[in-house]
């Protein structure tokens, strides 16, 4: 991603572009919450240094390069069928008001947001049975570094709410973009 990109994104216009891409005709928009496996990795040879790069490159590089490949083999046609795949939240020992902040087992997970060609979204959830591709699903499962998953569409009248969920009130200099 491009500094420019990034310094509009993690400006104060975070909120008008995610209505931009909610409100966009051409797109399907898709959350995720994607948990890592941790606990297995630490007892490895190569231990991980930094869970937060670790847990975000496992789902920007694996996760979401599943779903790109599902979308179109072709990857020069990634950026068309996924034109922003950067709008994901990680997120460990997070607390709230309601939740007070977990013990320090708690999973390393990403919370994101993503929108996919609206011709192509019918390769990664079948929108009849309200169900993830079976082959994506596979694919994903058969990831090393992933506990659970949750792909699903956003339902137009819940955007709003997941953006909340996602971002937690954080500002703008706290999110990871």
């Amino acid at each position: 991603m491009s500094e420019f990109n990034r310094q509009l994104i993690t400006s104060n216009n975070l909120r008008l572009t995610y209505e931009w891409m909610m409100q966009n005709p051409e797109w399907r928009m898709f959350t995720a919450t994607v948990t890592m496996k941790t606990k297995r990795l630490q007892d490895t040879k190569q231990p991980i240094t930094n869970m937060r790069d670790w847990t975000t490159y496992n789902y920007k590089h694996r996760v979401l390069n599943k779903v790109k490949k599902q979308l179109s083999r072709a990857r020069s046609k990634w950026n068309k069928v996924i034109p922003i795949d950067y709008f994901f939240q990680y997120e460990y020992e997070q607390g709230s008001y309601f939740k007070p902040v977990p013990r320090g087992d708690s999973p390393h997970h990403v919370h994101a947001v993503f929108p996919v060609r609206l011709e192509v979204a019918d390769r990664i959830f079948d929108f009849n049975s309200n169900q993830l591709n079976q082959r994506l699903e596979k694919d994903i499962r058969s990831l090393d570094c992933v506990s659970s998953f949750l792909i699903q569409p956003l339902r137009c009248e819940d955007g709003h709410k997941w953006l909340g969920y996602m971002l937690k009130d954080k500002s703008a200099c706290d999110l990871i973009l």
